[in-house]
């Protein structure tokens, strides 16, 4: 996608469905460390999976530092 919008071109997907699948991703992940069913569209913007895919509750030391 970012080389697409340097290229000014269109990217291979439109942003709704980025968002989507990043949605999902985070409610799988919500739901994995918090053993219950969440569906994508249950989490809400302040929601610690929303913001970061770890939602502050991976058990393990990070592997690398962040870049942000």
């Amino acid at each position: 996608m970012f080389d697409a919008w340097e290229a000014g071109e269109e990217p291979g997907v439109c942003l709704l469905d980025a968002r989507r699948t990043l949605e999902f991703a985070a409610a799988t992940y919500a739901s994995a460390f918090r053993g219950v069913r969440i569906a994508a569209d249950e989490l809400t913007d302040d929601d610690p999976f929303a913001e970061s895919m770890d939602g502050g509750a991976v058990p393990w030391e990070p592997v690398k530092e962040a870049l942000v």
